[in-house]
């Protein structure tokens, strides 16, 4: 019974230990975040804070129109435009100056390409045909030319290589 209880002692003991070391790490787990926090308090400080006081207007310069004055979100060019709305971004905008613009399609200044009318009289010329004409004089693929694969090899590669199967080649 004595032998029973010693080695009872000796687990309990254990067990203490463990418990006092889980302990330590606990408190020094601890000790460490509050140091964290000590440390990002002090940066904070030097961060600078963005200043959120209403600025002068007359400094102000709208993205829209380029008038100084107001912002874009407030602009009266914006306002005036009164194009429907399509799609789920669609914000009205003024219409640009298109006098310095030079189509890259036809070289004529006052446009861009995208609004080329001799661009755009090409492209309703072509779709112009019905179907079945367009059908009719499609260009037909040639059956015979099919897609094959080309293989080089030297005359040293063909030595070393093993030998063909049948069942590689089809026919």
């Amino acid at each position: 019974m004595h032998i029973k209880h010693a080695r009872m002692t000796d687990t309990i003991n254990i067990l203490a230990m463990e418990r006092k070391a889980l302990r330590h790490q606990h408190a020094k787990k601890d000790y460490l975040i509050a140091r964290l926090r000590v440390r990002i308090a002090s940066l904070e400080q030097l961060i600078p804070l963005p200043n959120h006081a209403p600025r002068d207007k007359s400094t102000v310069t709208c993205y829209a129109c380029g008038v100084t004055g107001h912002y874009s979100k407030k602009c009266p060019m914006k306002a005036a435009n009164t194009a429907p709305r399509t799609g789920s971004n669609a914000v009205p905008i003024a219409q640009k100056d298109k006098s310095t613009v030079t189509c890259y399609e036809c070289g004529i200044v006052g446009h861009y390409s995208n609004e080329c009318p001799k661009k755009l009289a090409r492209i309703a010329a072509n779709t112009a045909a019905p179907a079945q004409q367009q059908r009719r004089f499609a260009v037909k693929k040639n059956q015979n030319n099919r897609n094959g694969r080309l293989y080089h090899m030297t005359a040293n590669e063909a030595q070393e290589a093993p030998q063909a199967m049948p069942s590689m080649f089809p026919c």
